[in-house]
Formats: C-alpha cells, sequence, structure tokens
C-alpha cells in the first residue's frame, strides 16, 4: 500500500509539473506580448509579496504532518480528527490575520513602484491577487495537510492539473479578448478558488473526520523552531524578487521571473515527489522499521542527485538560449544573461538536492535540533543578496541565493550523518565531488552544441535533446561506476512498483 501509493504521489506529481509548465509558459508570453515587461514584472513583484503571508502558518504544516503519522499508521481517527480540527482552527484564524495584512499591503504597495503605474491601479491588482490565497488558508490548508501526511497526494495533483489547466484557458481567452490585466487575474483567482474546496469536499467524503473532536492542545508545542525552518524557506523563495523591487525596479524583476520559471518549473518536478517519500519515511519511522528506512534513504538521495545533476546541468546551457527565443519581439529590456542563468541553475540544484536530507529531518521531527542552520541560512541570504545587488543587480541576488542553498544542503547532510545515521561526513562531500565531475563532463559535452545558433523553438528543441541524452548517458555511467547498488536496487524497486501498479 505505501510503495503504491507512492509511485501514484509520484506519477501525479510529474504530470501537475509538465502541465504548470506547460501552462506557466503559455501565460507569460501573452502578457508580454499584450501587456508588456512592466505588467508582467509588477504582477510577479506583487505574487512574490503575498508570500510573506507564509509566515503566518510557518511551522504549522510541518509539525501537523509529523504528528499525524503515528495515529494515522494504527487508524487513530479520534487522534486524527484532534490534529486536524486543530489545524482548521488556526489556519482559519490565520486567513482572517492575512485578510487585514492584505489590506495594508495593498495600500502601501504601490508606494514602490509609483514611478511606473498609478496607486489604485496596484492597489486593485494586489487585492485580486490575494483573494485565492485567503481562500486557500481559510477551507483547505488543513485537509491538505492531512492528505499529504496519509500519502494522498495524487488527489491534490489531480485536481491542481484541472484547475491549473482551466485557469490557464480562461486567463487566455480573456487576454485575447482584449480585457484588462485586472480582468484575466480576477478570472485566474476565481478558478484557483475552486481548488481548496475540491480538496475539502474530497476530505470529508473519504474520512470518518470527528467535527466534535477536542482540540490537542499539545500539537503546535514544536511550532515555534519548525517557524525557523519556514522562515529560512521564506527568505530564500523570497528575498531576491523582494530585493530587486526595493533596489532596481519592475522590468529587472520581469527579467527574474522570467528566468524563475524555468528554474523552478524543473525544480517543482523534481522535488514535488519529495512529499509522498516524506510521509512514506514517517510511516516507516512510526513502525520502528529502521534497516529499510536506511535502504529506501541512500536509494532516494542517490535518485535525487543523479536527477539533479542531468536536469540542472542542461538547464543551465539551454536556460538563456531558450528565453532568448521566447521573448523574441520583446525590447523594452534584454533578457539575456547567461551568467545570471548559470547561478540560478546552480542554486536551483542545491535546493533539489537538500530534499532527502530536509525531508527526513521534517519527518522525524527534529525542528529545534537543526533551527540553528535555519536561521544562518536566511542571515546569508539576505546579508549577501542586499550586499551585492547595487553593483552587480540580478547576479548579485543569484550569488546570494546560492551560497545561502549550499550552506544549508551542507548543514543538513552533516546533522544526519552524524546524528542520526552515524554514517562518515566524507560519504556526502564524495557525492559532491562526484557530482561536480559529472556536471563538467556534461558542460563539456554540451559546449559542441551550436546553442548560439539556436533561432526557433525547433533549434532549440534539437540541442535539448542532445544535451539531455548525453547528461543522461553520462550521469548514469557515474553512478554505475560510484553507486552501483544504490542505482540498481533503485532501478529494480522502481520497474518493480511500476509494473505491479499497471497490473493493479
Amino acid at each position: 500500500m505505501r510503495s503504491e501509493r507512492a509511485i501514484k504521489n509520484l506519477i501525479t506529481s510529474v504530470l501537475q509539473e509538465l502541465t504548470a509548465i506547460a501552462c506557466g509558459l503559455l501565460l507569460p508570453r501573452l502578457v508580454l506580448s499584450h501587456f508588456g515587461s512592466a505588467y508582467n514584472g509588477v504582477t510577479a513583484s506583487i505574487a512574490q509579496f503575498l508570500g510573506c503571508a507564509a509566515l503566518l502558518r510557518a511551522g504549522v504544516g510541518s509539525v501537523t504532518r509529523a504528528a499525524l503519522y503515528r495515529p494515522l499508521a494504527e487508524g487513530d481517527m479520534g487522534a486524527v480528527s484532534a490534529i486536524v480540527n486543530t489545524a482548521e482552527t488556526f489556519m482559519r484564524r490565520t486567513a482572517r490575520l492575512f485578510g487585514v495584512g492584505l489590506l495594508a499591503f495593498a495600500a502601501l504597495y504601490p508606494l514602490l513602484v509609483r514611478s511606473e503605474f498609478k496607486w489604485l491601479f496596484s492597489a486593485s491588482l494586489a487585492l485580486i491577487l490575494g483573494v485565492s490565497t485567503f481562500v486557500q488558508y481559510y477551507f483547505g490548508s488543513a485537509y491538505l495537510m492531512l492528505l499529504e501526511a496519509d500519502q494522498r497526494l495524487y488527489v491534490h495533483h489531480i485536481i491542481n492539473i484541472g484547475t491549473t489547466a482551466a485557469n490557464t484557458a480562461v486567463a487566455a481567452l480573456l487576454i485575447l479578448a482584449g480585457c484588462s490585466i485586472h480582468v484575466v487575474k480576477l478570472g485566474s483567482a476565481l478558478v484557483f478558488c475552486l481548488n481548496p474546496l475540491f480538496v475539502r469536499a474530497y476530505v470529508r467524503r473519504h474520512y470518518a473526520l470527528r467535527p466534535d473532536a477536542p482540540p490537542d492542545a499539545e500539537l503546535l508545542s514544536q511550532r515555534r523552531d519548525a517557524l525557523f525552518h519556514e522562515l529560512a524557506g521564506f527568505v530564500s523563495t523570497n528575498t531576491d524578487m523582494i530585493v530587486l523591487t526595493v533596489f532596481t525596479n519592475v522590468r529587472e524583476v520581469s527579467v527574474y521571473s522570467m528566468y524563475c520559471l524555468v528554474t523552478n518549473a524543473v525544480q517543482k518536478l523534481i522535488s514535488t515527489a519529495s512529499a509522498s517519500v516524506g510521509s512514506a519515511f514517517g510511516d516507516l519511522l512510526a513502525r520502528g522499521e529502521r534497516d529499510t528506512l536506511e535502504t529506501q534513504f541512500r536509494r532516494y538521495e542517490n535518485a535525487v542527485f543523479s536527477v539533479s545533476v542531468v536536469c540542472f546541468a542542461c538547464t543551465a546551457v539551454l536556460i538563456t538560449p531558450f528565453l532568448s527565443v521566447y521573448t523574441r519581439g520583446v525590447h523594452d529590456v534584454s533578457y539575456h544573461r547567461p551568467v545570471f542563468g548559470c547561478m540560478m541553475s546552480a542554486a536551483a540544484f542545491f535546493a533539489c538536492v537538500r530534499q532527502p536530507y530536509k525531508t527526513l529531518v521534517y519527518a522525524m521531527g527534529h525542528f529545534r535540533q537543526t533551527r540553528a542552520g535555519a536561521i544562518a541560512e536566511a542571515a546569508v541570504n539576505l546579508a549577501l543578496s542586499v550586499a551585492l545587488v547595487l553593483r552587480f543587480g540580478l547576479t548579485g541576488v543569484a550569488v546570494g541565493t546560492l551560497f545561502a542553498f549550499a550552506f544549508r544542503t551542507v548543514q543538513y547532510a552533516h546533522y544526519l550523518c552524524r546524528r542520526v545515521f552515524g554514517w562518515r561526513f566524507s560519504a556526502f562531500c564524495k557525492r559532491l565531488l562526484v557530482s561536480a565531475g559529472n556536471v563538467a563532463g556534461i558542460v563539456a559535452c554540451a559546449s559542441r552544441l551550436p546553442l548560439s545558433g539556436v533561432r526557433s523553438y525547433g533549434d532549440w528543441l534539437l540541442c535539448a535533446c542532445a544535451a539531455f541524452a548525453e547528461s543522461a548517458a553520462i550521469t548514469l555511467a557515474f553512478d554505475l561506476v560510484f553507486y552501483r547498488a544504490e542505482t540498481l536496487g533503485a532501478l529494480r524497486e522502481f520497474f518493480k512498483k511500476w509494473g505491479d501498479t499497471l497490473v493493479d
């Protein structure tokens, strides 16, 4: 059952991200061509600022999921109901607080972009973009935590696929019909409001939750420690956009958002499977299956490193040629930033390869033991980004993010090796060196591709296919030389479970 759900989560998460990538590439192009870089930049900037709302619920999701693993494994629906009711009460209080904060933000944000847009334009746009976040917090967040802990995220993935496709269709039709940016974003917001309502309906139908179950007073006792981890995640995700909004202009923000569109899509494609793996780890911990946990962790770690090397080495060499084609005809700012593209790809690589360590730390509930690293990551990212942005612009903030991500990845790995498994930390250092050699081989091969001559999507696709095939072959060779047991074991298990799922 555990493996079957993990496979379902993996397949649907990949389909969800492929849908998000396809739709995410279509809409920004329409916005750029019909409204311009300034409009694209201001909507991206507002969305990033609204990400600050995540701080209001920071730590709750992590401790709720960790608390749900044992009662779900034991079938104790009374305890599950108490935990879900506690989380729902907190999230509704958070939603109301977010509503008040949204009004304040809508009043103040226009001052940052007053040279480009009038106050009423920016304020009303901020209110529209915040609607779906309010609905998500008020109606769906607690139920989503339950689905994730119970390895049923495939339900949310399927719902997301539907709402993402519907949003793209609605927004594209409104843009092509000549509607204003406000009408377009309002249409998108209304579509995404359906997402939490569908999740809520599914959970209420398939789980025997007890609405009258008393709240769990001890549930949020670790929230303060988990808060530091999510604060670090918030800083890593939002610092760059906020710093660029304050110290540069909305056109530079637009450039940043377009590169993020690509790197984030690749990153999410890799990391969304971690949610299902995290709940599987939580189940193994709850059942005390330590040997199985160590074996599965090593395979998972090796798979994430291998896939990340292939994807982000290719991204580093292909991202700028792709965006040159994608933004053809847009001349209000240059999107040709190859050094920045490489930095963003490297930062996203570390964001992905930390997932095995982060996932297990969260599943174990070791928030207090690792919070110092979370604080340090946030400080490094913010300090370097602010210090470097005035001189190096986009590249400066990317350097800050890269250093912060690399530091946090090393800190996670050190903690697990020394404090949890009793492994030698040198094994992780070896993995980084092997990955560096792997990337060097991929880049050397990719340098022979005619990337400078890319003039169309067809040209780019041919180069991308060649780069991916070469990267996959080189990476498989490295894995079979340095990590043969983990690689063959993971491949055998994956194809066996895949076959069993198809038969069922």
